[in-house]
C-alpha cells in the first residue's frame, strides 16, 4: 500500500500541481492537498499564513544583431523595453571601478559561477555576493544580464528586493554578445510582481515530553518540477503521517510541511519560528526530508548539534538500512534553522558525486521519473526506525 500511496503523492504533486513557488497558485493547491490528506487521517490541522510576493512572467527575450538568445527572466524582477549597448564585467575589481549606468551590463566569469544569495536572507549570507548586488543598485545600469555554467539554464539570482530587471542567459551565449559588442541589443520582459499570501501545514501527534519535529519544505523555485527538491522529502513524510499514527511513539511528534525554503525571503521559516505556538525549548529533536529518491544513487543522513548518545543510537539504527549512508554535515536546507540554535537535527537526502545533484536540483531536469520509489521506501523505513528508537531516550 505505502509504495502505491507515495508514485500516487509524487504524482499530484510533480505532474498534476508541478512548478510551485511560494505565493502562486500552484502552491496553494500543494498546501490544500497536503491539509486535506492529513484531515482524511484524522489530523487537526493548523495553517500558518504569513504574506509574500507572487510573480507572474508571460514573455522575456532578448536580441543580438539577427539572433535572439534563450534567456530567463529572474524571478521577481521588473518589466523592462531596452535597446542599448551591453557592457561586460567578469571581475568584482572591473565592477567596482567601471561606469555602467547607461547600460546594459552582462555579469560572467567569476562573479557568476553560482547563484547568488538574496541581499536579506535572514540566516545566513556570503559577504562577496552581497557587493556584488550592493554595487549592481549603487551604479543602476538599465539592466543586467547573468550567465550561467551549467548545461541547464538556471536563473543566478532570485531576490524580490533587488530592483534592477535582470535575465539569466547560458555561458555559451556569451560570443553572440561578443560579435555585436559596441552595438545595441534589445532586452524585453513583461512580468508582475502582486502581494500574495502562503502558508505552512502542520499537524501533531499527542505525547510525552519533548517534541520530535519531522519537516519538509513543499515549495519550489521558479522553473522547475521539483521532483527531488522536494517533492519526495513531502510524499515520503505524508506516508510518514500515516505510519506514525498508527503506533504513535512516546513523544509528542510535529508534522512540519514548511513552505519558502526556496523563497528568496525564507518566510515559512520566519513564521514557523516566529510563531506563538513554537517554543523551541520544547523542541528534543528535528528531522528533515530533503532531496531524497535520486535514482542510482544512496540515501544520505547528516547530523547537526548532535548529543553523542542521539547520535549513537542513530548510527545503530542507520547501519540496519544499507541503501542509507552517512555524510558530512551540510548547510543547505529547513534543519540550518534548528541546529544553529544548538537543537539536535537530522538531515536525510542523497548522497552523489561531484555536481550531480547542482545539475538536477533546481531546474527542468527535477522530474519524477529521476526518483527511485524502492529507494525512498527504504529512506522512509529509516526514518520510521530512527523516530522510534531516539523517542525512548528523548524525555
Amino acid at each position: 500500500m505505502n509504495p502505491a500511496t507515495l508514485y500516487g503523492h509524487l504524482k499530484t504533486i510533480c505532474k498534476t500541481i508541478g512548478e510551485r513557488p511560494t505565493g502562486t497558485l500552484a502552491n496553494r493547491q500543494v498546501m490544500e492537498y497536503i491539509g486535506r490528506h492529513l484531515e482524511c487521517l484524522g489530523y487537526p490541522v493548523t495553517y500558518q499564513l504569513f504574506d509574500c510576493k507572487e510573480w507572474n512572467v508571460s514573455r522575456a527575450s532578448l536580441q543580438s544583431g539577427d539572433q535572439n538568445i534563450c534567456v530567463y527572466a529572474n524571478p521577481y524582477s521588473p518589466s523592462c523595453d531596452l535597446t542599448t549597448s551591453v557592457q561586460i564585467i567578469r571581475t568584482l575589481e572591473e565592477l567596482r571601478y567601471s561606469d555602467v549606468s547607461d547600460t546594459i551590463v552582462m555579469i560572467t566569469g567569476d562573479l557568476s559561477q553560482t547563484p547568488l544569495m538574496p541581499k536579506n536572507f535572514p540566516f545566513f549570507n556570503l559577504e562577496s555576493h552581497q557587493e556584488i548586488i550592493r554595487l549592481l543598485e549603487e551604479k543602476n545600469p538599465h539592466a543586467v544580464i547573468f550567465t550561467y555554467p551549467g548545461k541547464e539554464l538556471t536563473p543566478i539570482l532570485i531576490d524580490g528586493d533587488f530592483s534592477l530587471p535582470s535575465v539569466t542567459i547560458s555561458e555559451s551565449d556569451i560570443p553572440y554578445l561578443l560579435d555585436h559588442s559596441g552595438t545595441s541589443i534589445h532586452l524585453s520582459i513583461d512580468s508582475e510582481t502582486t502581494p500574495s499570501r502562503a502558508a505552512n501545514v502542520l499537524c501533531q501527534i499527542s505525547g510525552e515530553g519533548k517534541k520530535i519535529v519531522l519537516c519538509a519544505h513543499f515549495d519550489t523555485k521558479y522553473y522547475t518540477p521539483g521532483a527531488l527538491d522536494n517533492a519526495s522529502g513531502v510524499a515520503a513524510l505524508l506516508v510518514l503521517v500515516d505510519r506514525l499514527r498508527r503506533g504513535p511513539p512516546k513523544n509528542n511528534i510535529e508534522f512540519v510541511f514548511l513552505n519558502g525554503e526556496e523563497c528568496y525571503n525564507a518566510p515559512g521559516e520566519m513564521a514557523y519560528l516566529s510563531s506563538d505556538s513554537v517554543n523551541l525549548q520544547d523542541i528534543g529533536l528535528v528531522i528533515n526530508l530533503d532531496g531524497i529518491g535520486l535514482c542510482g544513487n544512496p540515501s544520505s543522513v547528516a547530523y547537526f548539534s548532535m548529543p553523542h548518545t542521539y547520535e549513537a543510537v542513530a548510527e545503530e539504527t542507520r547501519k540496519k538500512y544499507p541503501g542509507v549512508v552517512r555524510v558530512d554535515p551540510w548547510p543547505e536546507g529547513d534543519h540550518m534553522i534548528f541546529a544553529q540554535k544548538n537543537i539536535p537535527s537530522i538531515a536525510f537526502s542523497t548522497a552523489a558525486e561531484g555536481n550531480v545533484m547542482k545539475n538536477i536540483i533546481h531546474s527542468s531536469l527535477d522530474t519524477m521519473d529521476r526518483l527511485d520509489i524502492g529507494k525512498i521506501m527504504h529512506t522512509i523505513d529509516a526514518i520510521e526506525a530512527t523516530v522510534r528508537k531516539l523517542s525512548e531516550i528523548i524525555d
